[in-house]
Parts: C-alpha cells; sequence; structure tokens
C-alpha cells in the first residue's frame, strides 16, 4: 500500500510523511523538552520546521524546548522573530509568547498579548487555561507550580488537520 503525503507535509516530494508520523515526531520533540533533553528537542523540531516552515508547531516546540532550559528571552525571540512570518495558528504563537513574556519579566507585556487573545482569539479549552493561569499569576493570585504544562495544551491532533 503506498503511503500519501499528508496535509502536515504539503506538496513537499521529498519529505513524504504522513501526518501520523509529523505528529509523532513533535511528540517525541515535546517529551524531550519536559523530560529535560532540551537539545535533541531544538533538533528535532528544526527538523520539523524544514517540513513545515508555514506552521506554528515547530516555532511553538523551539520555544517550549527554550522555556524548559529557561531560556526565556531566547522564546520570546523565537516566536516574536522567527515566527513573525507564520500566519498559521498566530493565536498559539502569541499564548506561547504570553507565557515567555511573563517568564522573562515581562509581566504587562505578557497581560497585554494574553488579554487581547481573549478578546479576539478563538482558544480552545486548555490553551484559555493556560492564559488564565498566566494571567492569575501576573496578578498574584496562583503559584506558576500549579499551571498546566505548557507542553500539553499543543493540540497535534487539530494541527495535522489543518489544510494546506
Amino acid at each position: 500500500m503506498k503511503k500519501s503525503a499528508s496535509k502536515f507535509v504539503g506538496e513537499n516530494k521529498q519529505f513524504p510523511l504522513t501526518s501520523e508520523e509529523i505528529n509523532l515526531i513533535a511528540e517525541l520533540g515535546f517529551m524531550a523538552a519536559t523530560n529535560g533533553f532540551v537539545v535533541p528537542a531544538i533538533r528535532i523540531f528544526q527538523g520539523l520546521l524544514v517540513l513545515r516552515s508555514d506552521h506554528s508547531f515547530p516555532y511553538i516546540g523551539l520555544a517550549v524546548a527554550r522555556l524548559y532550559a529557561g531560556a526565556f528571552n531566547d522564546a520570546v525571540r523565537v516566536l516574536r522573530e522567527d515566527a513573525a512570518p507564520v500566519r498559521r495558528d498566530r493565536e498559539e504563537i502569541e499564548l506561547y509568547l504570553g507565557l515567555a513574556l511573563h517568564l522573562a519579566g515581562q509581566p504587562i507585556e505578557a497581560a497585554r498579548v494574553l488579554c487581547a487573545l481573549f478578546d479576539h482569539g478563538e482558544l480552545d479549552t486548555n490553551q484559555r487555561l493556560l492564559a488564565e493561569s498566566v494571567l492569575l499569576q501576573i496578578k498574584g493570585g496562583i503559584p506558576q507550580s500549579a499551571w498546566p504544562s505548557p507542553a500539553r495544551v499543543v493540540d497535534l491532533q487539530a494541527l495535522a488537520g489543518i489544510n494546506s
């Protein structure tokens, strides 16, 4: 049985991976990041960036790896500068930008970014929970340890269903 290239990979015939294969690779990247294997996680997401630079998930993965390494300003740079041309899933990029800004010691800018998401974005339940948790932390309402894991908020199944 012949494999068909997924919507995730689009028309790139050099990388005929299915969306399930892309999801597995992305999940491995997030697992690596959350378990302290930051360099392998970054390499995984750099590879995914080659496959799909017009989607948000490789940039979010690169940022999440940096967040888990404590490189908060670098995560902000990835999301602000590197992901700037990405138009798909801007809300998700902005969600992680808000988190990274807060962790980088820029709570006012983080609150501005996250509040704008509530005004204009369409966040799912998990994304809304993360955004609300960060905003409550900024206001001093909940400890950072009570936040949902940022790597678990990424909805890889939804990302795989995006049309090219």
